[in-house]
C-alpha cells in the first residue's frame, strides 16, 4: 500500500512553501541575498568597521533593562521572531473559495486543504514585508528598536538594533537636491571617495532613492544638463519603471552607478508611510549583505522539533473548538558585514 502523504505535516508544507515563486522585494533582494541559516535562535555575526572587525549591538529590551553582554562582547545574537498566523472555521469551509463553482462538490478536507494553501502563501507574505521593513531600517544605518508583541497583539518589550553605522551625510542649504545650485552628481562622487573608498573595500555601484529624492535628482539643473548632453548625441535616456514600485532613472557619475527610485509604502495600523523617509539616498553596493536565520523551535506531538529554515510553518487542530490554526514562524537578522561599505544621505 503506497504511503499517505499529510498535507498537514511540518515537512510537507515546508516543501510546499519552498515551491512557491517568492514575490520581489527590492531592498531586501538587493542587499541581502546572502542566505546563512544557524542551528539555534542566536546567530554569530561579524561586522567590519574601519578595515577591524566590531561588535554589533543587537539585544532583547524588555522593560527598560538590557542585556549588554549578550548583544557586545560575544557577536552571539537572539534573532528577532515573526509568527503571524490564522485560524480556520466551519464557517471558512462554508464559504465560495476563489475560482470554484457556487456548486462545488469538494470535499471540507479538500477546501481546507485549499485554504491552507493560501494561508502559507499570504503569511509568507505578510514576514516578506517585515523583512523588507527590517532590511531598509538595517540600510538606513541609525539604530532603532522593534516593538515585541504578545499573542493578544499588546506591547511585550523592544528589541534593539544598531550596528555602529556613521556614513551619515545630511545636506546644507544651499547644498540641497532641490536648490538649482546643487550638484547630485558631485554630491554622490565626493561621498564615495571620502566616506566609501578611504574607510572599506566597498565598491559602490547603485544608488536608491525616495520619491521626493529622485524628482529633486532629475529636476536638478546639473542632472538635466547631462541628459540633454547624452540626447544630443544621440543616447536616449528615460527613467523606465520596472515594478513593485521600482523605477530606473538611469547611470550616472564617473563610478556608472545605476540610479533608481523606490516607493514602497507600508501600512502600520491604520496609517500607510514611504519605507524611505523623504530626501533619502542610499549609495552602496549590491550583493554584499547577510539575511540569517535563526533556527526555529516548536513543539509537534508532544514533542520538540528543531528547524533550520527561513520559515516554518506549524498546523494546530482543536476538535474541542473546532478550529484549525496554521502559523509560519521565521527569525530573519539582515546586516552588512562592512558597515562602512557605504553612504545614507539625506538630501532635502
Amino acid at each position: 500500500m503506497p504511503n499517505t502523504i499529510n498535507l498537514y505535516e511540518t515537512t510537507t508544507m515546508l516543501e510546499a512553501i519552498k515551491l512557491v515563486k517568492e514575490p520581489l522585494s527590492f531592498i531586501r533582494d538587493t542587499f541581502f541575498p546572502n542566505i546563512q541559516p544557524f542551528p539555534t535562535e542566536k546567530v554569530l555575526v561579524d561586522i567590519v568597521k574601519g578595515g577591524e572587525k566590531m561588535a554589533p549591538f543587537v539585544a532583547p529590551r524588555i522593560n527598560g533593562t538590557i542585556d549588554e553582554r549578550q548583544g557586545y562582547s560575544t557577536n552571539e545574537l537572539t534573532t528577532p521572531r515573526i509568527a503571524p498566523k490564522r485560524i480556520l472555521t466551519g464557517e471558512d469551509l462554508a464559504k465560495r473559495q476563489p475560482g470554484d463553482n457556487i456548486y462545488t462538490v469538494k470535499s471540507p478536507e479538500q477546501i481546507a486543504a485549499q485554504i491552507l494553501m493560501q494561508d502559507l502563501i499570504d503569511l509568507d507574505k505578510q514576514i516578506i514585508r517585515s523583512e523588507e521593513w527590517f532590511s531598509t531600517k538595517v540600510m538606513l544605518g541609525e539604530g532603532f528598536d522593534i516593538d515585541l508583541v504578545d499573542e493578544k497583539g499588546n506591547k511585550a518589550g523592544t528589541f534593539n538594533v544598531n550596528y555602529g553605522f556613521s556614513n551619515k551625510v545630511s545636506l546644507q542649504t544651499g547644498e540641497k537636491w532641490s536648490e538649482e545650485i546643487a550638484n547630485p552628481i558631485e554630491n554622490v562622487e565626493d561621498w564615495i571617495e571620502d566616506k566609501i573608498i578611504t574607510k572599506s573595500n566597498g565598491t559602490p555601484n547603485v544608488v536608491i532613492m525616495d520619491p521626493e529624492a529622485a524628482k529633486a535628482f532629475m529636476a536638478n539643473p546639473a542632472v538635466k544638463e547631462i541628459i540633454s548632453l547624452r540626447a544630443q548625441a544621440g543616447y536616449r535616456q528615460e527613467p523606465t519603471y520596472k515594478g513593485k514600485g521600482v523605477t530606473f532613472i538611469g547611470v550616472f557619475t564617473k563610478f556608472n552607478l545605476e540610479f533608481y527610485a523606490y516607493s514602497c509604502l507600508i501600512k502600520t495600523g491604520e496609517t500607510a508611510a514611504q519605507l524611505l523617509p523623504s530626501g533619502t539616498v542610499i549609495v552602496a553596493e549590491t550583493g554584499q549583505g547577510v539575511m540569517a536565520y535563526g533556527a526555529v523551535t516548536q513543539k509537534e506531538k508532544g514533542t520538540w522539533m528543531k528547524y533550520m529554515e527561513k520559515r516554518v510553518p506549524k498546523y494546530v487542530v482543536s476538535d474541542e473548538t473546532e478550529t484549525d490554526t496554521i502559523k509560519l514562524t521565521s527569525r530573519p537578522l539582515p546586516y552588512q558585514k562592512d558597515v562602512d561599505s557605504y553612504v545614507v544621505a539625506s538630501v532635502l
